[in-house]
């Protein structure tokens, strides 16, 4: 829910997808790889890699969207009061069989059909990085500022200043600065 409501506050068409999540999602439908809610119940932790994580938040943005799509903002509202009012061990098909009156699996395949429909496509050269803390002491200790080169975090940190504003267009020149910088970011 957060993902999807994340830049609703910023611009009044939100874009909760971006380059990297459409790419991740064309590719996860390619590759018959998408995960499984299931798999995401009860927490994203569990996932394998970086990347796992990132494509669950773009499924998870996409199901909310096609919950609000198909069940309109009550249907929403109905998840949230299922959620508020369920026991730790309650998942997310209980939830949505009280909200929706659909079982986890058929509220999936439905999702997965809208998303087959959406025509997302691979862009080249968009990689998430495979990054995994490694090592012994302190997590405050660890030099994570090295995983991004402090040039390609300034060109980002002004192109989200600048996009923020309302200048796309000087956003995206510093973001493909970035990207030129570190392109595996």
């Amino acid at each position: 829910f957060a993902r999807y409501g994340e830049s609703r506050w910023r611009t009044p068409s939100p874009a909760f997808l971006d380059d990297i999540d459409r790419s991740l999602l064309a590719r996860a439908l390619r590759e018959a790889t998408l995960i499984p809610f299931s798999a995401m119940d009860p927490s994203l932790v569990r996932l394998p890699s970086r990347g796992a994580v990132r494509l669950a938040f773009a499924e998870c943005a996409l199901a909310v969207e096609y919950l609000i799509e198909g069940w309109q903002v009550a249907g929403l509202r109905r998840v949230f009061a299922e959620l508020a009012g369920a026991a730790a061990d309650r998942g997310m098909d209980a939830v949505l069989q009280a909200a929706i009156g659909r079982p986890l699996a058929g509220f999936e395949d439905g999702w997965r059909r809208m998303l087959e429909q959406r025509g997302y496509r691979e862009v080249v050269g968009i990689v998430v990085p495979g990054y995994h803390l490694a090592g012994k002491g302190e997590v405050d200790a660890w030099d994570l500022s090295e995983w991004q080169p402090l040039a390609a975090q300034n060109h980002l940190r002004l192109g989200d200043l600048l996009r923020a504003r309302g200048n796309a267009r000087a956003g995206l020149m510093e973001y493909e600065k970035a990207r030129a910088v570190a392109p595996a970011s």
